[in-house]
């Protein structure tokens, strides 16, 4: 009996050599089958009368096999399998390439359902390399009723995945198709009422209309749902990070107002109101004994490097050191130039590491010389102090 932790080897048509590419896309139990979800669909949901089809249109057709036979290509030395398909408005010619066994698999007078793309051969029409279902229906079958048939690969919306080499779309299909059945056994834990609340499909209704749905409504409402899975856990991880950085513990970094006043004084321009008071909630957060965690935002240009260093300055005095990562090696040293010019009054190490780059600049201030070298003016100095209040 299969179940969800079903090893992959034990479902119907899959061998060791098959197990070991489905592997290769992070397949190895039922369950992982279900949820490896297809990434687009085909749409042959509308049956097209072979009369109707026209040159670089996709489409699907339901037809009798009036003729089917192989032949070798003298030239490229391929097999071509060519075939007549017919239907009550007309005939088609359909071509494969190298597929020598569709001649054994298709009979005259088989039933067949073709999916894929019209092509305009020398005036006529031809479809090359369609994909294909032998169809078991009654001679007296209409054309108006075909619409009902059962098949998985040329009719209605059809799943393509991702695939690995001699992994191909319709082994895929073949293997959900078998097991969608345990769809319903999936543990659905998401709270009902949070379901209730915003109208979900339940997972297991979800998964099911997402491999084989039948509208393109079923198709929204199970990413709507698989969607909401994702969002939920990401931020129900973020909560518990959360609760966990709470509970921890941190060393402080106490305030070092008199030399935060001075620095902001020998800034040659003055702090934005924003500034300031994005700097002040940092150094408060890091008077505590929790870590801090925050998201300092704004626009190239708005001063978020500033409010950076008036934090890494505190760090510093407080005989801590502090890290200001960035995705460049570039971008490394101009910081790393920002940084040194900005604390060139104070008597505070700054290094760049980068893969080609480490060195240490150090402030060569004598202690006498300090604290800083450029006097304040008052309106800067009126500025240090408004950044410091609460």
């Amino acid at each position: 009996m299969l179940t969800l932790n079903t090893d992959i080897t034990k479902i119907s048509r899959v061998g060791v050599a098959a197990a070991k590419r489905l592997k290769k896309l992070g397949i190895e139990t039922a369950e992982d089958l279900l949820f490896y979800f297809p990434f687009r669909y085909d749409d042959f949901s509308r049956l097209t009368p072979i009369s109707e089809l026209r040159p670089g249109a996709s489409a699907n057709i339901v037809g009798r096999i009036e003729l089917i036979q192989n032949k070798r290509s003298p030239r490229k030395r391929m097999y071509i399998t060519e075939s007549l398909v017919s239907d009550d408005t007309g005939e088609v010619k359909a071509v494969w390439f190298n597929q020598p066994f569709i001649a054994r698999n298709l009979r005259v007078g088989d039933k067949v359902s073709l999916a894929g793309k019209a092509e305009d051969d020398y005036g006529g029409i031809v479809m090359m390399s369609p994909v294909y279902e032998k169809l078991d229906l009654t001679p007296a079958l209409s054309f108006a009723r075909r619409g009902s048939i059962n098949a998985v690969h040329t009719q209605g919306l059809v799943p393509n995945y991702h695939l690995t080499a001699n992994i191909t779309q319709k082994q895929i299909r073949f293997l959900i198709k078998q097991i969608i059945g345990l769809a319903r056994s999936a543990k659905d834990w998401l709270p009902k009422e949070i379901s209730h609340a915003v109208k979900l499909l339940n997972l297991g209704d979800a998964i099911a209309k997402i491999h084989f749905p039948k509208t393109t409504a079923d198709i929204d409402r199970a990413r709507e749902r698989l969607a909401f899975n994702e969002l939920f856990l990401i931020q129900l991880q973020s909560q518990l990070i959360r609760r966990d950085v709470l509970q921890s513990v941190s060393a402080k970094v106490a305030f070092k107002e008199e030399e935060t006043k001075k620095f902001v004084d020998s800034l040659p321009f003055k702090l934005t109101g924003a500034q300031r008071k994005a700097a002040w909630e940092i150094l408060r957060d890091m008077e505590k004994d929790k870590p801090m965690s925050r998201l300092l935002e704004g626009d190239v240009g708005s001063g978020k490097t500033v409010v950076a260093v008036i934090a890494m300055l505190n760090a510093a005095l407080n005989n801590k050191q502090s890290v200001l990562m960035v995705p460049t090696e570039i971008l490394a040293r101009q910081h790393y130039d920002t940084v040194c010019r900005l604390l060139e009054n104070f008597d505070v190490k700054v290094g760049l590491v980068t893969r080609s780059h480490k060195k240490i600049s150090k402030s060569q201030i004598p202690p006498a010389a300090r604290p800083w070298l450029r006097p304040a003016s008052a309106g800067k100095r009126a500025a240090g102090q408004a950044m410091t209040k609460q």
